[in-house]
């Protein structure tokens, strides 16, 4: 273990250049990204459409009888919904 920091002792150019390329290879930073009105604006739409669905599903399914539970419509396009708008709200929240 004692070997690797002999390297380090030296005061030769190439090695204390070396040296101090070992800890940092590269710094970046990135601008917060502002919180996408339009995207809002979507899946808002979005919901609101999940929602008329939902009623028009839970209507039809005993007025046509469609041999099918009206949830096991649903609750996929609830699900999907919930997963887009959770992306987009941890990305914003991760963000600022």
């Amino acid at each position: 273990m004692l070997n690797s920091f002999i390297p380090l002792k030296s005061d030769g150019d190439a090695d204390s250049a070396a040296y101090e390329q070992a800890f940092v290879r590269s710094i970046s930073i990135e601008e917060r990204m502002p919180r996408s009105r339009r995207l809002e604006r979507i899946l808002v739409i979005g919901w609101i459409l999940i929602a008329i669905k939902w009623g028009v599903v839970v209507w039809a399914v005993p007025k046509f009888h469609i041999p099918v539970h009206a949830l096991w419509i649903n609750i996929p396009t609830v699900i999907f919904g919930a997963t887009c708008t959770l992306v987009y709200w941890l990305r914003v929240r991760n963000r600022h």
